[in-house]
């Protein structure tokens, strides 16, 4: 069991060590795996939550370090017998009714974890999440559920567990019928929204969206500016319809954001919602992510989000959209950095929401040759066959119903589950979702159900294909 941060051998059996050092990681590492008792479980455990100066994307990138560091070295040795990785949270997912307080920084290091247990099937990852509040001694339960999940069979297994006043939840994938607020607000035309990262085509597809709703100034910023004829293009078609202001911005700078928000809010326009669609990929497996790929990605989303949470809190806004990733949600190979940052922004809604402030976060599948993920090669999409292709109309259709709803996180993705690969429908999360797509039709029913009897407003938040879903536990 690693959790420590100090670099000490007690006895054979025993020892602490300094996870932020990989060489004192594979020290410690190799004198327990080398030994002549067999080794059947690494416990990640990572308890302690922000404090002081150590802010929830600081966390989150040292326990995201850690995770890494004992990964790689762990990739060296033989850890193929049982659940040879167990991670083990507090707070991070949203468990309950209603849901307890949750820590975005131990959400990124959840969704770290979930792309090593499809990276690694091998290893039989168990990630394992406490109550925030939880005392260090139920502890016991992170260690009794893998200890018994050794001798289950596979349909008993499950990788996604949480512990809430001594009930054991596991994670499901599943239809999400949206209900909308009962007096949603509408998009103002003497109101500001700032969408950041909205030079990109999603960003650019929001932004007219907000203009095809009424909104009189939509604030679009990036960090390098408009670089494309394409994007210069729509902007300026944009502008003749409402006030569109293009602003240079580093996210990841508090100062700018604090200074950017203050102008805002000077203006004749008062901010009233913001969308945070910034983003940045640099895919590699976990054993070949260098440290400083894995927070390239990391901070544009964390940091970014967390600064754009600080200097709003206090204002009366409408929306705050965090722009995620069904990365975060199912995991995906070689992407444990992107699903990590997206999973801190899943977290951040379910941290703001505690605190009676809007947000909703929603993880997004592919848009159709928009976004990062919408335009990367076909050898790329391939690993990915079931998880079909948003229009951006389709899109933006679910965007307009979720940002109308009461959910905190939704999915939006279309999924076919006989195409997806075995990596995927092996994983207790998709276990509903396979099971109902094999039993038939009939199984079906309880959802058509829903839809029909909606009324006609809401339909569209409903899909006849399983293209919303929320993770669930039972």
């Amino acid at each position: 069991m690693v959790h420590d941060v100090t670099s000490q051998v007690h006895s054979p059996q025993r020892a602490t060590v300094n996870l932020d050092r990989a060489d004192e990681v594979r020290e410690v590492l190799t004198s327990v795996i080398t030994a002549s008792e067999r080794i059947d479980t690494v416990f990640y455990v990572s308890l302690a939550g922000a404090g002081g100066e150590d802010t929830p994307p600081l966390m989150a990138e040292r326990d995201c370090s850690r995770l890494l560091h004992i990964v790689q070295v762990g990739a060296q040795f033989d850890l193929t017998n049982g659940p040879s990785l167990c991670v083990v949270t507090r707070g991070a997912q949203a468990v309950g009714e209603p849901a307890n307080a949750v820590d975005p920084a131990k959400s990124a290091l959840w969704g770290m974890a979930t792309v090593l247990a499809l990276e690694h099937s091998e290893w039989r990852t168990v990630l394992i999440d406490l109550d925030r509040w939880s005392a260090a001694d139920q502890l016991e339960h992170a260690v009794d559920d893998v200890l018994s999940s050794a001798v289950r069979g596979p349909e008993q297994f499950e990788n996604r567990v949480a512990y809430r006043d001594g009930i054991r939840y596991v994670a499901r994938l599943a239809p999400a019928v949206v209900d909308a607020q009962a007096d949603p607000a509408p998009i103002r035309s003497d109101a500001s929204y700032l969408i950041v990262g909205g030079v990109g085509g999603v960003g650019l597809k929001l932004a007219a969206w907000l203009v095809d709703h009424g909104a009189g100034t939509v604030v679009i910023t990036s960090r390098r500016g408009v670089v494309s004829a394409a994007a210069a293009a729509t902007i300026a078609q944009l502008q003749q319809r409402a006030r569109i202001v293009v602003d240079t911005l580093d996210v990841e700078d508090a100062a700018q954001v604090a200074a950017l928000i203050s102008r805002l809010q000077a203006d004749s326009a008062p901010l009233r919602g913001v969308i945070h669609s910034a983003g940045v990929l640099d895919d590699a497996i976990l054993i070949r992510q260098q440290p400083e790929q894995f927070t390239r990605v990391l901070r544009p989303k964390t940091v970014g989000a967390w600064h754009l949470h600080e200097q709003t809190q206090h204002l009366s806004l409408d929306f705050f959209v965090l722009c995620s990733s069904m990365a975060s949600m199912t995991g995906s190979p070689g992407q444990a950095n992107y699903a990590a940052a997206n999973a801190f922004l899943d977290g951040l809604a379910w941290y703001r929401r505690e605190r009676d402030l809007p947000a909703i976060s929603i993880n997004w599948g592919i848009w159709d040759g928009i976004g990062v993920a919408g335009a990367a090669d076909a050898s790329h999409r391939r690993q990915f066959d079931g998880f079909g292709a948003l229009t951006p109309e389709q899109a933006l259709s679910h965007f307009d119903a979720a940002v109308r709803s009461t959910r905190v996180q939704l999915g939006v993705s279309p999924i076919d589950v006989s195409r997806l690969p075995d990596i995927f429908t092996a994983l207790p999360l998709f276990r509903s979702l396979v099971r109902a797509a094999t039993v038939g039709a009939p199984q079906r029913r309880p959802f058509r159900d829903r839809l029909n009897a909606a009324p006609a407003g809401r339909r569209r938040a409903l899909l006849a294909e399983p293209a919303l879903l929320e993770e669930i536990t039972a």
